[in-house]
């Protein structure tokens, strides 16, 4: 591995951006920089189903790994990835409008590090916390996850309008196989779900998650809830 005038390695980074504009312009950033070095970049428009798309990347080279993502797929890529390499820290910048129950989900997915800010230097300093385990959170984003947790309360950020989903099609008695086709997401993603699902709702098994959608016992808001 390459090492920069100091003798330290450089921190092995995955670039995966929404368009050819940022991807230029963040292997520009991270070229630029003497501690870090792009092992692999690419555009990512959907989250696809068990990183076939990234075989050509050396994921054992890969130190951290950076998104530039709208708020439509960043959710389920953060959670994709981590599910896939847990131990690769991932920072989130998200490139579109956000909410404070979308930060707190994907803090809950396992992101090391949120930023909406698109200033290189930013970025770069939150892929450094990242590496360094230390981890960070926009101030603004965080101030904004604070208010929806004492608004709503921890369990009513904790299912998103997907979990709603399966959740019903696991009442209406469809395996996790037919669950991931219909909603098109990957067999691991639904099982991921699921298991969240039954924690939030307290069960173990699928009879009594059942039981509570069939009493009409659904704990959860309507979907986009706020209180007045």
């Amino acid at each position: 591995m390459a090492t920069d005038a100091g003798g330290a390695a450089p921190i092995g980074v995955a670039s995966l951006v929404s368009n050819e504009m940022e991807d230029e312009g963040l292997l520009a950033v991270i070229r630029s920089t003497p501690d870090m070095v792009v092992r692999c970049h690419t555009i990512m428009t959907h989250v696809p189903p068990g990183l076939s798309s990234f075989q050509l990347c050396d994921w054992d080279l890969v130190e951290v790994i950076v998104m530039i993502l709208p708020t439509s797929i960043v959710e389920d890529a953060v959670s994709t990835f981590i599910q896939a390499m847990p131990h690769i820290p991932l920072v989130a910048a998200i490139n579109s409008p956000w909410s404070g129950p979308d930060i707190v989900r994907i803090i809950q997915e396992g992101a090391a590090a949120l930023t909406t800010s698109m200033r290189a230097n930013v970025i770069v300093n939150m892929m450094r916390l990242a590496y360094y385990h230390a981890g960070a959170v926009d101030l603004d984003m965080s101030q904004s996850a604070i208010r929806t947790v004492m608004a709503l309360g921890p369990h009513t950020t904790s299912l998103n309008a997907l979990d709603r989903e399966i959740w019903s099609l696991v009442a209406k008695g469809y395996s996790n196989a037919q669950i991931s086709a219909m909603l098109g997401i990957s067999l691991s993603r639904t099982k991921h779900r699921i298991k969240h699902i039954f924690r939030y709702l307290d069960v173990h098994h699928r009879t009594q998650a059942i039981k509570l959608y069939d009493e009409n016992r659904n704990p959860l808001p309507p979907p986009n809830h706020l209180p007045n």
